[in-house]
């Protein structure tokens, strides 16, 4: 019986595309649960009806509503001998269920009776569902049986081609379900079959296989070459299998993959007659075709074809036949073709031995990184990088500079890191260094502004301090820079300023840049520019100072207004100096020292680091990379497992990776310490703002450096809210007793910057992290402790991730983190934390962080979350020896995060349980504002209470249940009266407390509102 004679499910999408709002739309579908579970409590129930109902809980799942319940009757539908039963019983499984989902097991049986049965209808239906739901169980199970119609002489060739595929999901989820002795005969059969559909559907099976046992599937290589010689020179093919004029262009993407997936140890057998073919599909491509359609089908076949003469046959003789064909797609008109041929010299550019053909491109690819497209000038940048070398790096760096005046945000980091890796890399071998390289530099950081890493202008320092030859010339350009700079240009600021301080002594005494004119230039930047420059800059008039005594006075008049800044490190740093100018003078030729060769490590450390921004497989193309219309049968280029070449290997080493590099040293000091030191020994750690090393922040917050005081013990609702009691046992909150709250807008209410923390377990901060299971809990000591929560529904466990992040330039030693269950405002707590691992004696590097896993058990309902205890020792920036600290906090976990929506309770239901309660089972709050009612839904929502709007008297109402591993469920009712004037809230439960903290969660996250 078809679904359109359903009158019952017809009706019911009539109702629900008539709904107008949200509230009649969730009024309808609840009536329509609670009728469908009422019908399947009854039971006996035919299959008829069994597959309307269904149906529709299809229809609400799919309108995105929550479905808790079905899913047994949709596996029994599975069981029934009816096609049309079989069919929504698939249906369902595949859409309500997942490889993870505990029902998955039942259905196993039901899916392997139907994989056997012969029928080929029931087969395919069948294969669907293990397609869309298969994980490793169901896969080890299942696998046997369905390669068996893979391989069965029997099966017709529908079946073939939906096993092949359905073995594919299989085999990528499940590696290890494939028998490949048992089938590999058989699958060479297959790729020569004579129906189109099997042929590609095997070919793409035996690619993935390809990957993991090439050697034991090389007998598909001879199949494979020969099906294509017949199709691409040999024009053997079916008229039905031309689309375009191009001939099944399909099985040729197909098997051209499939001859990839393999290392050249395996092709090279093959390789003449595979240029042949390509040489044929290259003659075919020298005239653009008209049709669109056929132009994307003949580019996916070279494409492919490309892709494998770079891995397979690098230097093959086809190589310049292939770059004159791609140097005139450069021209094209089109975008998918200008992005084809950079994808392909790309590929050529990094595999081949010579890149002389390549480069005699290079002009149309410098053309290209103006092109309109993003995804075009990236790859044409990529090309540019891979085609420099020695002969021709002036040149292409010298057009990336004039591009990164004109480039967009989008892509000017890029070119900001080619062009430095670029310069290092052909100057790094000067013996005394090369002039070009800090011309070059300077150039860099003046145009590039603020997509400079700090790193790049660190490299910059620690090459001229190693290179003396350098050093003059560089203190001029860094004059000059800052005759001309403006004070947002940071990294312009910070090196030209660093390099003066350093060899400002080389060029004092050349007239147009003394020692009074430098002093003048630096100086104009003390103010207006960020905290980290300003100490750049006072350790710059320092210097000066030394290296120029008539400056001192002038020094001091410039540093004195710094000891009073409220920047600590500004203030310790102005002091310090005004101390060695006036009273330590025996001291200053000793700290102000210049700075010695920097160690090959550290540079080298440096280097890595910035050179592991750059991924081989950063511009490799992705769905967001690919122009609009591109051809998407861009594929992996690396599949193959093939040893380098030398010149592959030796460009490859020249950007290898790295995963951390140390701090620039700094010029501060200590003065407490300085006169048992060196002057290479001296320095100091400094202050750095906090960092947002969780990306969870979206605005920086200081951090707090003392310990956090105990909140007040609250036994109770009003006594935490600051409520008045009232007579009959309600409370009421006024405007007036909460000022650093808003009134209500269009949406709701803004919350506005608290001025004091809610008397809860939490800080306002601590409570919406718990709100939105994710953000930032604490910052202190220069750490950033932040959290990602995972809800489990209808369940005692919350799954957790902590990050601690480090934003310090010292590491966190011997860290050890222990939690608490006896959290002290508020008393033991029933929520039981279970750690992954034990975090003992770990460590945190510099501008790094880590993270812990751990669960949280609900043992009983609790007011109070565990505590979590950071003990670790740290280099403290006051002193500059090693300190303990601690860390303590409650974590973000409350008591609806083991609460789960109930849908199934009618409102009359709702009516009904409310008159039943009393105090102490009852708990009213009033607050004196008006709430919109969608943002009272979207509260409950996110509290895991399921809302609905009274019919009656337009209140909403709320119902979820708390589990917990030793009282079980305890269900809760929630009520609120949404008056123009005030708001009522009302809690019932069985269990008081679970009343209370209901309440208390509740009001107070209507204190803080729903917005992130």
């Amino acid at each position: 019986m078809p679904a359109s004679s359903m009158r019952g499910l017809t009706v019911f999408i009539a109702d629900m595309r008539n709904c107008r709002t949200r509230e009649q739309e969730q009024k309808r579908i609840n009536k329509e649960l609670v009728n469908i579970r009422a019908k399947f409590k009854e039971g006996n129930i035919s299959g008829y009806h069994k597959r309307k109902y269904v149906c529709k809980l299809l229809y609400i799942y799919i309108l995105g509503w929550p479905v808790d319940f079905g899913h047994l009757e949709a596996v029994n539908l599975i069981s029934s001998p009816r096609y049309s039963e079989k069919q929504i019983g698939y249906l369902a499984v595949s859409l309500l269920l997942t490889e993870t989902h505990e029902m998955t097991r039942l259905v196993i049986n039901s899916v392997k009776k139907d994989l056997e049965s012969g029928n080929e209808y029931a087969i395919c239906l069948a294969l669907h569902g293990v397609a869309n739901i298969a994980g490793s169980e169901m896969s080890e199970s299942l696998a046997p049986a369905v390669m068996k119609l893979v391989i069965s002489m029997n099966s017709p060739p529908f079946v073939v081609k939906k096993a092949s595929l359905c073995m594919l999901r299989m085999v990528r989820k499940f590696p290890e379900a494939f028998a490949i002795d048992e089938c590999r005969n058989r699958l060479e059969q297959l790729i020569d079959h004579s129906d189109l559909g099997v042929a590609v559907c095997v070919s793409s099976l035996v690619a993935e296989l390809a990957l993991n046992h090439p050697r034991e599937l090389s007998g598909c290589i001879p199949r494979a070459v020969e099906r294509l010689s017949r199709i691409v020179i040999g024009s053997q093919y079916s008229a039905e299998d031309v689309y375009y004029k191009v001939p099944a262009p399909w099985l040729q993407v197909k098997l051209l993959l499939l001859l990839r997936s393999f290392g050249p140890e395996e092709i090279s057998p093959y390789a003449p007659k595979i240029e042949g073919i390509i040489a044929k599909i290259l003659r075919t491509c020298q005239e653009f075709p008209r049709h669109l359609q056929q132009k994307n089908a003949q580019n996916s076949v070279l494409l492919e074809a490309m892709q494998l003469m770079v891995n397979a046959i690098p230097d093959s003789d086809l190589m310049l036949q292939a770059l004159d064909l791609f140097g005139r797609y450069l021209g094209a008109k089109e975008t998918n073709l200008r992005y084809f041929s950079l994808q392909v010299l790309a590929d050529l550019a990094e595999r081949v031995q010579s890149i002389a053909p390549i480069q005699k491109y290079q002009e149309a690819v410098i053309l290209a990184l103006r092109d309109r497209d993003i995804s075009v000038r990236r790859k044409a940048l990529k090309v540019i990088f891979a085609i420099s070398d020695g002969n021709n790096v002036q040149h292409l760096v010298t057009e990336l500079l004039k591009q990164l005046q004109i480039a967009d945000a989008t892509i000017r980091d890029e070119i900001v890191l080619k062009i430095f890796l670029l310069t290092d890399e052909f100057t790094k071998n000067a013996k005394d260094g090369d002039p070009w390289y800090v011309q070059v530099m300077l150039q860099l950081i003046m145009v590039a502004k603020g997509n400079v890493n700090d790193k790049v202008w660190h490299h910059v320092v620690q090459t001229v301090t190693n290179a003396p030859s350098l050093r003059q010339d560089a203190a001029e350009k860094a004059f000059l820079i800052l005759r001309h700079v403006e004070r947002t240009n940071s990294p312009a600021v910070k090196v030209s300023c660093y390099l003066l301080g350093e060899y400002a002594g080389l060029i004092g005494n050349v007239p147009g840049s003394s020692f009074r004119d430098i002093f003048v230039a630096v100086r104009r930047f003390l103010n207006g520019v960020d905290s980290h420059a300003q100490a750049i800059i006072l350790s710059t008039l320092l210097k000066l100072a030394q290296k120029h005594p008539p400056l001192i006075s002038d020094v001091r008049a410039a540093i004195t207004p710094f000891s009073a800044s409220l920047e600590t490190d500004l203030q310790q740093r102005a002091c310090e100096y005004l101390m060695l100018l006036s009273t330590y003078h025996n001291l200053l030729p000793v700290v102000t020292a210049d700075m010695p060769e920097f160690s090959k490590e550290v540079k080298d450390d440096v280097m890595m680091n910035l050179r592991s921004e750059d991924l081989p497989d950063r511009y490799v193309a992705q769905p967001s990379d690919l122009p609009s219309t591109a051809v998407r049968s861009v594929r992996r280029t690396t599949s193959f497992r093939r040893p380098q070449s030398s010149a592959t290997n030796a460009r490859s080493r020249r950007f290898s990776r790295a995963s951390t590099a140390p701090p620039l040293r700094p010029l501060d000091i200590d003065i407490s310490s300085a006169t048992n030191q060196t002057p290479s020994q001296i320095q100091n750690l400094g202050d750095v703002k906090p960092l947002d090393l969780l990306g969870m922040s979206s605005e920086e917050t200081e951090p707090s450096h003392q310990q956090l005081e105990d909140p007040a013990v609250s036994p109770g609702l009003a006594q935490n809210l600051g409520f008045e009691v009232l007579n009959d046992g309600s409370t009421t909150l006024e405007n007036t007793a909460n000022p650093f709250y808003s009134e209500f807008g269009d949406e709701g209410f803004v919350p506005v910057p608290e001025e004091q923390p809610i008397p809860m377990p939490w800080d306002d901060v601590g409570f919406k992290a718990a709100l939105w299971n994710e953000g930032i809990i604490r910052q202190e000591w220069g750490l950033q402790i932040g959290y990602k929560g995972t809800y489990e529904p209808a369940s005692c466990r919350f799954g957790m991730v902590l990050y601690l992040g480090n934003s310090n330039r010292t590491s966190v030693e011997s860290l050890r983190v222990t939690f608490r269950n006896d959290f002290r405002a508020s008393g033991p707590s029933h929520a039981v934390v279970h750690p992954e691992s034990n975090y003992s004696g770990m460590s945190v590097p510099p501008l790094n962080q880590i993270q812990y896993g751990l669960s949280i058990e609900c043992a009983k309902p609790f007011r109070g979350p565990p505590e979590v205890v950071f003990e670790f020792r740290m280099i403290s920036q006051d002193t500059g020896v090693p300190k303990s600290y601690v860390i303590q906090c409650p974590l973000p976990v409350a008591i609806f995060h083991f609460a789960n929506e109930v849908t199934n309770m009618r409102q009359e239901e709702f009516v009904h349980y409310e008159s039943q309660f009393g105090a102490p089972l009852e708990q009213r709050v009033v607050l004196q504002r008006s709430i919109e009612s969608t943002v009272l839904s979207t509260l409950l929502t996110r509290l895991h209470v399921f809302p609905m709007v009274s019919s009656v008297d337009g209140d909403v109402l709320g119902v979820t249940s708390v589990f917990t591993s030793e009282d079980g469920q305890v269900g809760a009712l929630i009520r609120i009266q949404n008056e123009p004037s005030a708001v009522t809230l009302r809690c019932y439960s069985l269990n008081a407390f679970v009343t209370e903290v209901f309440a208390e969660v509740i009001s107070n996250a209507l204190l803080l509102g729903t917005r992130k």
